[in-house]
C-alpha cells in the first residue's frame, strides 16, 4: 500500500535527525562550544519544549478538524511543519555562533517536529483504524533504521571531515526533507 510505505518513509527519515540528535547532541555541545559534562544539563531543554508541544500540537490539530478541515490536509500541513522545521534547524545549527543560541535553535526543532504527532506518525489510525497498532509496529521497527545506520556514520562522517559537523547536519537535513517530500507526494 502506497500510503503505507510514505507514512513508513517519513517516520524512518525524521527519525534520522531524531537519533542524531539523541546521541551526538552533548558531543557537538562539547565539540562546538566546549560544553563540559557537568553543564550538558541545559540539552535537557529542547526535549522538555517537546514534551509541552506535543499535547499542544494535538489541541491545535484537533481544533482544525473541528472547524472542517480535511484529516488529510491537517496531516500533511503538520507533517511538513514537523519535518521541514527541523530540516531548516539543521542547516542552522552548526553555525550558531554561542551555546545559548544552539539551544534556542534546538527548542525550535524539537517544537517543530513534535507536529509529526498530529501529522504522519498518527496516519496509521487514518488509513487503517482496524490494523493501527501493527503498521505502527512495522513503522516504528523500519524507524529505528537511522539509529542503526545513522548514529555509526554520523561518526565516520565526522572522522572523515576533520571533525566538522557541517556534512552531518547538512545530511540530516536533507533526508528530513525527503522524507516529508514523500509523504507530501
Amino acid at each position: 500500500n502506497v500510503a503505507v510505505l510514505a507514512v513508513t518513509a517519513a517516520h524512518m527519515c525524521h527519525n534520522w535527525g531524531w537519533w542524531l540528535l539523541m546521541s551526538w547532541l552533548p558531543t557537538f555541545m562539547h565539540a562546538k562550544f566546549g560544553l563540559e559534562k557537568s553543564s550538558l544539563s541545559i540539552i535537557f531543554l529542547p526535549y522538555f519544549v517537546m514534551f509541552l508541544s506535543f499535547p499542544a500540537v494535538g489541541v491545535l490539530a484537533d481544533a482544525a478538524y473541528r472547524r472542517g478541515w480535511p484529516k488529510l490536509r491537517i496531516r500533511k500541513l503538520f507533517t511538513a511543519v514537523g519535518m521541514l522545521g527541523p530540516a531548516f534547524g539543521y542547516l542552522l545549527l552548526n553555525s550558531m555562533p554561542t551555546q545559548r543560541a544552539a539551544i534556542a535553535l534546538m527548542c525550535f526543532v524539537f517544537f517543530a517536529g513534535a507536529a509529526m504527532g498530529s501529522g504522519a506518525l498518527i496516519n496509521h489510525l487514518d488509513i487503517a483504524p482496524a490494523h493501527a497498532g501493527i503498521l505502527m509496529g512495522i513503522s516504528n521497527t523500519a524507524a529505528c533504521v537511522p539509529g542503526i545506520i545513522g548514529v555509526p556514520l554520523t561518526g565516520f562522517l565526522l572522522q572523515e571531515n576533520a571533525g566538522d559537523w557541517g556534512a552531518v547536519f547538512n545530511l540530516a537535513s536533507l533526508v528530513t526533507a525527503a522524507g516529508c517530500v514523500v509523504f507530501l507526494v
